[in-house]
C-alpha cells in the first residue's frame, strides 16, 4: 500500500493504483470457467470440489493471508448466511475463522447454492455453521452491526431489479428463478426497514440503487447520471465471476461515481434541512462528515471514464452483457 495511505493520508494517486486498477485487473479475470467445467460431471452429487477450486482460484489474486491479517481501518466484513440457522453472519466475528485464508472467508460469502456447497465452519458459541451467499438472506449487504454502529451509513445496492415479464404464466423455467428472487428481497426488505426506523429522527442513512437513476429524460434537473433505460441494462451485467470488458467495467465505475454523488447529495440536503442555524455547530459533533457536509458543498464529481458516458457507446458496450455463456456475448456483440 502506497506509503500515504499508511500514514493515513490519501493522495488522488492512491486510489487508482492501490484500488481502481488492481481491482480492474480482477475483473478481468475468468474466475469460475475453469473451477465449473472440472467439476461439472459430479457437481450435482459433490459440491466441495468445486468450492475448492474456486478458493484456488481467488487464492492466485488474494494470497493466504488471514482475516486478522487485514487493517483495522476500513473494518473489513464478509457477509455469509448460515443455512442451518437462517440468520446472516457476519465474518470474520461471527464465527471461528480467523486461520482461514482470505480466500477461502470471500468464497464463503459468494457460494450460491445450488451452484457451490456451504462452507463448513463453528460460530463463536461452539454451534456448526453451514455458510453460503450473504444474498440467499438479502442482498443488500448491510448487517445489524452495521446499523448500530455506523455514524453514517452510505450503502450502494447492486441487486438485480425484479423487473416485470410479459407472457409469464407461459415461461415456467423463470418460475424457480423468480421464486429465488422474491425470497431473497425479503431480506432487503426487512432490512430497509430496520434502516428506515432508525433513520426517522438522525436521517444518517442513504442508499443508492445499480438500477436506479434520478436524471429525468431531459436532464433538466442540471445533474447527470445515466438514463434511467441504461441504468436497468447496467444492472443486468452478469455478477458470476466471469471476465468483464474494459467497458463493461468503465461503465460500471463510472455509474457508481455518479450515483454517489447524487445520493450523497441528496443526504447533504437533508441533513441541513433537517438542523436550523442554532443547531448545527453542535449536531452530530462526533461524525467529520457531518461537520463536513454542514460546513461546505459537496465536491462535483468527475466519472473515471468520460469516453463512456454517451448513450450509443453504452448500448454498444453492453450488448450482450447479461449472457453467462461467451459465445452468445459474442454473437450479441457482432455488428
Amino acid at each position: 500500500m502506497a506509503k500515504s495511505a499508511r500514514a493515513g493520508r490519501w493522495d488522488p494517486d492512491d486510489w487508482e493504483t492501490e484500488v481502481a486498477a488492481p481491482f480492474r485487473t480482477f475483473l478481468q479475470s475468468n474466475i469460475r470457467t475453469r473451477a465449473v467445467a472440472l467439476t461439472m460431471p459430479f457437481n450435482w452429487a459433490v459440491k466441495r470440489p468445486r468450492l475448492f477450486a474456486m478458493e484456488k482460484q481467488l487464492e492466485g489474486f488474494l494470497g493466504r493471508w488471514q482475516p486478522e491479517s487485514l487493517p483495522p481501518r476500513p473494518q473489513f466484513a464478509f457477509l455469509t448466511t448460515d443455512l442451518i440457522t437462517g440468520r446472516l453472519v457476519s465474518l470474520p466475528h461471527d464465527a471461528g475463522v480467523s486461520k482461514w485464508p482470505i480466500s477461502r472467508v470471500v468464497m464463503a460469502s459468494a457460494s450460491f447454492p445450488p451452484f457451490f456447497g456451504p462452507s463448513i465452519c463453528r460460530a463463536t458459541d461452539g454451534r456448526k455453521c453451514a455458510l453460503v451467499d450473504g444474498g440467499v438472506w438479502g442482498n443488500l449487504g448491510v448487517s445489524g452491526r452495521i446499523l448500530e454502529s455506523g455514524a453514517f451509513v452510505l450503502v450502494s445496492d447492486a441487486s438485480y431489479p425484479l423487473v416485470p415479464i410479459t407472457r409469464f404464466d407461459r415461461l415456467p423455467r423463470l418460475w424457480a428463478k423468480r421464486a429465488l428472487r422474491v425470497a431473497v428481497q425479503r431480506g432487503d426488505s426487512a432490512l430497509r426497514h430496520q434502516m428506515w426506523l432508525a433513520d426517522s429522527e438522525r436521517q444518517r442513512f442513504e442508499v443508492w440503487r445499480i438500477n436506479d437513476s434520478s436524471n429525468r429524460s431531459d436532464g433538466a434537473d442540471g445533474s447527470y447520471e445515466y438514463h434511467q433505460e441504461l441504468a436497468l441494462n447496467i444492472a443486468r451485467i452478469r455478477t458470476d465471476l466471469d471476465k468483464l470488458t474494459a467497458d463493461e467495467i468503465g461503465i460500471l465505475e463510472n455509474h457508481g461515481y455518479l450515483r454517489a454523488s447524487s445520493s450523497m447529495s441528496w443526504l447533504i440536503t437533508r441533513l441541513r434541512a433537517g438542523l436550523d442555524a442554532a443547531q448545527r455547530p453542535t449536531a452530530d459533533a462526533t461524525s467529520r462528515f457531518a461537520r463536513l457536509a454542514l460546513r461546505q458543498e459537496f465536491p462535483m464529481i468527475v466519472p473515471p471514464h468520460p469516453e463512456l458516458l454517451a448513450p450509443s457507446a453504452v448500448d454498444r458496450a453492453l450488448r450482450g452483457s447479461s449472457h453467462r455463456i461467451l459465445r452468445l456475448r459474442r454473437f450479441r456483440r457482432a455488428p
